[in-house]
C-alpha cells in the first residue's frame, strides 16, 4: 500500500476510514470508525491510533477485520497470509497480504485494489455519490433528532431514570439529572432564558420524544380574527344605538308633527315668522296647569358609591323620606332623611337598616307610621313621630317590596327575594307569617307591591294586594273566611321593572325593561262576575315609550292625579339614553297627549306625587339630590 493512501470502506450503518502511512521501521494506523448504534460507552475519542512495531502485513489484515467484524457482527479471519472475507450491505471484500489484492462490494458495486505492486496505470474507482447520500441521510437524522437532546449535555433523554424528560416552570426541557446538577451550581437559573428556578420547579414528564408543530401563522390569524370580531362587536353596538337615536329621533319628528297638527286646529295656518312647535296659551284649557322648578337639594356627596334609592310620603305629616346611607360614623348602616313640605327644608336623619333600602310604606289608617324593608333581610315599623322603633320582623331572605293593607293598619305584606309573599299581623309580631308563594313555582324576586282597597261598586268586595316579579304581575284577594285567592294578570311584557297603583281610578302602572326602549303601560284593573265566582283581569290603555337607558335597573315610573281636580291622570316617567340626557315625560293617559317634558340631565330613580294644602309639587329623586317642581297655573 503506497503512502497517504486511504482506503474507504463503505457499508449500510458503518463508515470506516484507514488511513496508513508506511515508513522503514514502524507503521502507525489510524482508523476512524463513526457507528450509528455500537459506540462503546467509554469511547470518549472515535479516533483510535494504533502502533505496529512488527510492520506486519498480516497484522494489518487481521486489525481491518476485527474493525469490520464490530461492525456488521460477521467475520472470518485466516491465519498469516490468507484471506478476509466481509459482507457489508450486500457487498463482499476480500484481501490478500501477499498478493496485496482488496475487494470491496457496498451496496451492490465492489472495488479492487492492489497494496504492494499495484498497478499505477489503473484508474482509481471513487463512490462519491454514496459519501453525498450518507451526509444527507445524516443531517437529516440530525434534524430528527432536535427535541431528543438535552441541552446541557447534548446526550438523548430517557423516559425513566436519572436523565428522563423534565422540564423548569420557564418551559425549557432537559435531562432530569442534568438539570438538578445544574441549578445546585450555578445560582438556581434556567441555562437557556436565565428565569430563576430552584429544585422544587423541576417537572418530570412521561414522554420520549418532543416535537414542536410550528403554529405562529395560526395563532397569528387567530390574533387578527380575534380583533376583527372585537371590532365587529363595536360596530353593531354603535349601529344599536345609532338605530336607538333615529327612532327617537322619528318619534320626537311625529311629535312635532302632531303639534303643529294641533296648532293649525286651533290657530289655522303656521305664519311663515313662527316656526316653533310649541301651541299658544289660547289654545289650552283656561285651568291649564304647568310645573315649574322650584330648587335642588343635595341628599348625598357626588362620588359616593352608596346612592338614594326611594321616597314616601305622609300627607298627614306633611313630610317625605327619602332612603339614603347614612353620612356619618356614627349611625353606619341606611336611614331615611326626613323633608319638611311645609317649609321646603331638608330635616334630620333617622338609621333605620344595615343595608340598602329597597321599599318604604305609610299606613293609610296610621299615616305616623311608617314601613320599611331591605336587604338585610328585615322588615321595620317605625313610629315617625317620636323616630322610635315599633316593631321589626327578621326574614330568612332579602326583602325588596313591602306594603301595607288597605282597609287596616295591623297587617303587613312583605315580598322575598325567592318568590314568595308573606303576610304578619303586628299584633302577634312573633307568630309565623302566612306564606304566599306563585302558584307556578315561580321563585323570582318580587319587585312590585300594592295594596288594593274594597270597592264592591266596581267588583271589587274584598281587599286584596298586587304582587309582580320580573316577568308576571298578579293579583290576591282576601276571601270572607279568610283565605287568599290568586288570579295572574294577562301581561305580554317579558321583564319588568316597576309597579304603581292609584286607588282612585283603579289605575295601575308596569314599568317595563328596555328592549331596546322602556315601555310604561297603564292598565285598569276589571272584576267580572262568571257562574263559578269572579275574575280579575287587566285591560291595557296607553303605552309610554321611554328611553333605552339601562344602566340603572328598577327606575320606578308615576301616576298622578290632575293638579285641577278634574279627575283626570297623568303617566309621569324618566326618558333618556346616556347618563346626561334625561328628561321627565309628563303625559295625558287617554288622550296620550304630552303635556310637559322636564330636562333634568341625570337618571330619574323614583317620582312621587305630594300635596299639602292647596299646593300640589313633584319630587324627583335622583341617586344624590332631590329635585322639586311645583304645579303653578298658565295665566
Amino acid at each position: 500500500m503506497s503512502d497517504d493512501e486511504e482506503v474507504i470502506f463503505l457499508g449500510s450503518r458503518s463508515q470506516f476510514h484507514v488511513r496508513s502511512s508506511l515508513a522503514t521501521s514502524r507503521s502507525q494506523v489510524h482508523v476512524r470508525s463513526s457507528l450509528a448504534e455500537f459506540i462503546p460507552d467509554d469511547d470518549d475519542d472515535p479516533e483510535t491510533v494504533i502502533d505496529d512495531s512488527g510492520s506486519s502485513d498480516d497484522d494489518f489484515a487481521n486489525l481491518v477485520n476485527q474493525d469490520a467484524s464490530a461492525a456488521r457482527g460477521s467475520t472470518e479471519m485466516p491465519a498469516a497470509g490468507g484471506s478476509t472475507e466481509q459482507s457489508a450491505a450486500g457487498g463482499s471484500m476480500a484481501q490478500s497480504a501477499a498478493g496485496g489484492s482488496t475487494e470491496q462490494s457496498a451496496a451492490g458495486g465492489s472495488t479492487e485494489q492492489s497494496a504492494a505492486g499495484a498497478d499505477p496505470k489503473l484508474p482509481k474507482k471513487e463512490k462519491k455519490g454514496k459519501g453525498k447520500k450518507r451526509k444527507a441521510i445524516e443531517s437529516v437524522e440530525e434534524d430528527n433528532d432536535e427535541g431528543s437532546c438535552c441541552t446541557i449535555c447534548f446526550e438523548p433523554w430517557s423516559n425513566s431514570g436519572e436523565h428522563r424528560v423534565s422540564s423548569l416552570r420557564c418551559g425549557h426541557f432537559f435531562g432530569y439529572g442534568c438539570i438538578e446538577k445544574w441549578l445546585k451550581g450555578t445560582g438556581s437559573s434556567c441555562p437557556n432564558c436565565n428565569e430563576k428556578s430552584t429544585k422544587k420547579e423541576i417537572r418530570v414528564h412521561y414522554i420520549s420524544k418532543l416535537k414542536a408543530i410550528d403554529t405562529s401563522e395560526k395563532d397569528r390569524a387567530l390574533a387578527d380574527l380575534e380583533k376583527e370580531r372585537t371590532t365587529n362587536r363595536e360596530l353593531n353596538l354603535r349601529m344599536a344605538e345609532y338605530q336607538v337615536r333615529n327612532r327617537l329621533l322619528q318619534e320626537e319628528i311625529e311629535k312635532l308633527q302632531r303639534e303643529v297638527r294641533q296648532y293649525r286646529k286651533f290657530r289655522g295656518d303656521l305664519p311663515p315668522a313662527l316656526q316653533s312647535s310649541q301651541p299658544s296659551a289660547s289654545a289650552l284649557p283656561a285651568n291649564q296647569t304647568r310645573l315649574v322648578y322650584h330648587r335642588r337639594y343635595e341628599m348625598v356627596r357626588p362620588g359616593n358609591d352608596k346612592t338614594c334609592r326611594v321616597l314616601a310620603y305622609s300627607s298627614y305629616m306633611g313630610m317625605l323620606l327619602i332612603s339614603q346611607p347614612s353620612f356619618t360614623a356614627l349611625a353606619p348602616g341606611f336611614g331615611v332623611r326626613q323633608f319638611n313640605v311645609m317649609d321646603l327644608k331638608v330635616g334630620s336623619f333617622i338609621s333605620l337598616a344595615k343595608d340598602q333600602i329597597r321599599d318604604m310604606s305609610f299606613s293609610q289608617t296610621s299615616p305616623h307610621l311608617l314601613l320599611s324593608c331591605g336587604q338585610d333581610r328585615t322588615a321595620r315599623i317605625t313610629n315617625m313621630s317620636s323616630s322610635q322603633k315599633v316593631v321589626e320582623f327578621q326574614c330568612d331572605h332579602q326583602i325588596w317590596a313591602c306594603d301595607w293593607a288597605a282597609n287596616n293598619d295591623h297587617q303587613i305584606f312583605l315580598g322575598t327575594q325567592k318568590g314568595t309573599t308573606l303576610v304578619y299581623d303586628i299584633r302577634h309580631p312573633t307568630a309565623e307569617p302566612t306564606v304566599l308563594p306563585f302558584p307556578d313555582g315561580d321563585k323570582k324576586p318580587i319587585i312590585g307591591l300594592r295594596s288594593v282597597p274594597a270597592k264592591p261598586a266596581a267588583g271589587f268586595p274584598t281587599p286584596g294586594f298586587l304582587v309582580m316579579n320580573l316577568t308576571s304581575l298578579w293579583y290576591w284577594t282576601q276571601e270572607v273566611d279568610n283565605t287568599w285567592s290568586y288570579y295572574k294578570l294577562n301581561l305580554e311584557q317579558k321583564m319588568l321593572w316597576s309597579l304603581d297603583f292609584d286607588a282612585s281610578s283603579f289605575l295601575l302602572l308596569v314599568g317595563c325593561k328596555p328592549c331596546p326602549l322602556a315601555m310604561h303601560l297603564v292598565l285598569e284593573l276589571n272584576s267580572t262576575q262568571v257562574d263559578n265566582g269572579r275574575v280579575f283581569t287587566a285591560s291595557q290603555l296607553m303605552s309610554g315609550r321611554g328611553g333605552s337607558f339601562n344602566q340603572r335597573s328598577f327606575l320606578r315610573s308615576s301616576l298622578l292625579p290632575s293638579p285641577t281636580g278634574q279627575g283626570q291622570v297623568y303617566l309621569a316617567f324618566s326618558k333618556g339614553s346616556g347618563q346626561t340626557d334625561h328628561k321627565v315625560i309628563i303625559q295625558e293617559v287617554g288622550s296620550e297627549r304630552i303635556l310637559q317634558e322636564l330636562r333634568v340631565d341625570k337618571p330619574i330613580i323614583d317620582i312621587k306625587p305630594i300635596t299639602i294644602n292647596d299646593d300640589k309639587y313633584l319630587a324627583l329623586l335622583g341617586e344624590t339630590d332631590l329635585i322639586m317642581y311645583k304645579w303653578n297655573a298658565v295665566k
